[in-house]
């Protein structure tokens, strides 16, 4: 499962994309100035329609933003990729200690689009794997064979990447030939059509 994670106003973590609740609940405001009493009274389900608006099939169902405890503790034996969303104030220390309180060290992988996160984290949380960070994926691209290597000891355990970027396919045979040679695995990411689905289960 992949998430993205936040904290609240009073320093619970919870599991929401965006920065504030305006698109997905029935409540406006900032993740980070609500308490987690008042992020809890939000309908999750509220604005989520598959028919373009015309039906709101899940408002008033009791769904609630929910905390990543919640998340461990029904997700125990998944395998969880979690982005750190949050740059300021950081949250990788509060993060870190939860995964080891829950004993997640095996099934969490942390991610993020801040280095300075990712940084933190690998720092604090050694024994926990990450994604690669931009700035690795590029090194990889560019097959700067020291700094790709390197990943190794950052724990670095996937490439995370889109199918294309800036105009290149990035999800080819040789990539995915050449992320594996070095242990990685490779995670394809936002793929919502079924046919590219299709075409990325056929390249090896």
């Amino acid at each position: 499962l992949e998430m993205d994670m936040r904290a609240t106003a009073d320093n619970h973590l919870v599991v929401i994309h965006d920065s504030t609740v305006n698109r997905t609940t029935d409540g406006r405001g900032a993740v980070s100035s609500l308490t987690l009493e008042e992020l809890k009274r939000l309908d999750a389900g509220y604005n989520w329609s598959q028919d373009g608006g015309q039906s709101f099939p899940w408002r008033g169902r009791g769904l609630s933003v929910p905390t990543l405890a919640e998340v461990f503790a029904v997700f125990h034996g998944v395998r969880l990729n979690i982005d750190i969303k949050q740059e300021h104030p950081s949250i990788v220390e509060p993060f870190c200690s939860m995964i080891r309180a829950h004993r997640m060290e095996g099934k969490v992988m942390a991610a993020s689009f801040n280095q300075s996160s990712l940084d933190e984290f690998r720092a604090a949380c050694s024994e926990v794997a990450t994604s690669g960070s931009v700035l690795d994926i590029r090194a990889f691209l560019a097959l700067k064979t020291e700094q790709a290597e390197t990943a190794h000891s950052h724990a670095i355990r996937a490439l995370q990447v889109p199918e294309h970027a800036g105009g290149r396919q990035l999800l080819t045979d040789a990539f995915i030939a050449e992320a594996h040679r070095r242990g990685l695995e490779v995670h394809a990411w936002t793929i919502n059509d079924e046919a590219a689905m299709r075409r990325l289960i056929e390249v090896k």
